[in-house]
């Protein structure tokens, strides 16, 4: 064999392993250049639109929508509720000397009399009724309403009789009661105070009816003569009320003044019936708007207004507020249009598609 054919086959085993290298090294190559071309591809800014249209899209983004309302012209009230019991207007009181037992009661709470009908009859037992004086005068009720009788058991049996025609609102004592006795801590205290104790029965003497109510020291000074209230009972009748004498001191103990409200009509609620009252305390009349349309900061009060599609914000000055209503005393006029619900997503300048949702006040 001759030198050529014996390095013919190592050549050809070169140019396979050239050939090979060259393949590895072109399909590299490929890869490389492939991803250059993904990453140039990711890097590279999306194209930008045409002007008019990523005009058109900011303009419709930066014009918010919002709801407004017009400023109108109203009053915003302020009211109290207030509680307590009605009473009669008129009242007198039947009375019995102390030492007494009660044996007979004759009439009940409720009940009509007249004057000189018996109520209740009493004894003293083992007293001589020659020996039965007469009746101090007391506060409320009269002598005449008392008349003493001899008892068959030889003792004094008192008979007390209505001294007027009336209704009976109160019963104050029982069978078995002794009269004068302190049957509580309550007349014990009244007594101390000097107060006569309540007698047997209290008598309306007419037909109106008060309501007699505990104000909270807050409304005392704001609760006036002649002020109207809407009454309501414990069973849901309503009654116009006007005020007739107002509170004017507090407890200092309860923070609590007395104040008494006369009933129209008075049959629409009985004495001893608890009731509810709500007075107008306080008015205020001119521009008002919705409270949620007011922000305050560092304690200035404003709003926001839309006029020709432009929000601004202007300074005000409010008064009273109730019921989702504020009176703007200063600063803004009747039918001018503010954002209904303020917030920190407006700023002045800002354009807005403004759409009236409600007139203020109403």
């Amino acid at each position: 064999m001759s030198r050529a054919d014996h390095e013919r086959p190592m050549l050809r085993r070169e140019r396979d392993v050239v050939s090979a290298r060259r393949r590895r090294a072109l399909t590299t190559a490929s890869v490389v250049a492939a991803m250059i071309v993904a990453v140039s591809a990711a890097a590279e800014p999306a194209a930008k639109p045409e002007p008019s249209v990523a005009k058109g899209e900011a303009k419709n983004s930066a014009q918010m929508t919002v709801g407004v309302v017009r400023a109108k012209e109203a009053c915003v009230k302020v009211d109290a509720r207030v509680t307590g019991f009605a009473i009669a207007r008129e009242e007198t009181g039947a009375n019995l000397p102390p030492g007494y037992r009660v044996t007979e009661m004759l009439v009940g709470e409720g009940d009509r009399v007249t004057a000189g009908q018996e109520l209740l009859r009493a004894v003293r037992e083992g007293a001589d009724a020659a020996a039965a004086a007469p009746p101090p005068p007391a506060a409320r009720g009269s002598v005449r309403s008392i008349a003493p009788l001899a008892a068959p058991s030889g003792g004094v049996q008192m008979v007390v009789r209505a001294p007027i025609a009336g209704v009976i609102v109160r019963v104050n004592t029982r069978v078995g009661d002794i009269s004068g006795a302190p049957q509580a801590a309550a007349a014990t205290a009244m007594a101390a105070q000097g107060a006569p104790p309540d007698p047997p029965f209290v008598i309306s003497a007419g037909s109106n009816v008060d309501l007699v109510v505990d104000v909270p020291s807050l409304y005392v000074g704001q609760i006036r003569k002649g002020a109207v209230a809407r009454v309501t009972s414990d069973e849901g009748v309503v009654a116009k009320g006007v005020v007739q004498s107002p509170a004017s001191e507090v407890d200092p103990a309860t923070q609590l003044g007395r104040a008494r409200f006369s009933i129209e009509p008075a049959a629409a609620i009985r004495p001893g019936q608890f009731a509810s009252a709500v007075v107008e305390t306080a008015r205020d009349c001119g521009v008002v708007i919705p409270t949620s349309a007011v922000s305050y900061r560092n304690g200035e009060a404003s709003v926001q207004l839309v006029s020709g599609a432009t929000v601004q914000t202007r300074p005000v000055r409010v008064g009273l507020s109730d019921s989702g209503k504020i009176r703007i005393r200063e600063g803004l006029a009747v039918g001018e249009e503010v954002v209904a619900h303020t917030g920190a997503a407006l700023r002045a300048g800002d354009r807005v598609n403004a759409v009236l949702i409600e007139a203020a006040g109403r």
